[in-house]
């Protein structure tokens, strides 16, 4: 019991940063390439196709709407993502676009 307290204590105390989402969209995908995949699809103009990507992450639940304002904490970054975990949350981090998260305190 006070091993898996210790062990609770130890990933409680991680180098994780916090943060906060800004934006009307903060899209969070748990897989690295759907995001990508997802922003090519925008980059590249291509509206329809980035929409009804979105639309099928949302409804699969691959990815997942982050709110403006909502506190995370920044798991990892790989340029220009950063993965992050919704405070209160013990799923998978999701990676975002870096432009939405504002590692203010």
């Amino acid at each position: 019991m006070r091993l898996a307290l210790l062990a609770l204590a130890l990933c409680a105390a991680s180098p994780a940063s916090a943060a906060y989402i800004e934006g009307e969209l903060g899209l969070g995908c748990s897989d690295l390439a759907y995001q990508h995949r997802i922003d090519r699809a925008a980059g590249a103009g291509d509206k329809q196709a980035a929409s009804a990507l979105v639309s099928r992450a949302l409804a699969g639940g691959q990815c997942v709407a982050l709110k403006d304002g909502a506190r995370v904490r920044i798991e990892r970054n790989s340029y220009p993502y950063a993965c992050v975990t919704p405070f209160g949350s013990a799923d998978e981090c999701l990676w975002v676009l870096q432009r939405y998260v504002n590692p203010r305190q």
